[in-house]
């Protein structure tokens, strides 16, 4: 996709934000941009040199692409994000903001190019 940090920035995803525990817990974290970095690594059969920038409750971290889960948020973890946004004073997301992060996204998987580009 190449549209991707354009595309994903701003998005809310589920992560490894500390993986500092033996077991470290999923949250939720917004994505805040897209760095390449020099060196790459392996994900999945692919190897790539993206890491993401995430923040969860005015904390950011970098974090490569293998600490982002493609599970759904669970309830719990919904509700302790909320609670940590508001507990740093952070915005929540306007449902309308979320509408216009789901059109630009539907736009990104379906490109319409114009002649020069």
């Amino acid at each position: 996709m190449p549209f991707f940090a354009t595309t994903v920035t701003g998005c809310f995803i589920r992560a490894v934000f500390d993986d500092s525990f033996s077991d470290p817990p999923q949250c939720v974290a917004e994505i805040v941009s897209v760095i390449e970095m020099k060196h790459y690594y392996e994900f999945g059969s692919k190897r790539t040199n993206l890491v993401l920038n995430l923040r969860h409750a005015g904390e950011e971290q970098i974090v490569t692409l293998r600490s982002v889960s493609n599970q759904e948020f669970t309830k719990s973890e919904s509700k302790e994000w909320k609670r940590a946004m508001i507990a740093a004073g952070t915005k929540v997301p306007t449902p309308e903001m979320i509408a216009s992060k789901e059109k630009s996204i539907k736009e990104a998987l379906d490109p319409t190019f114009t002649q020069g580009e």
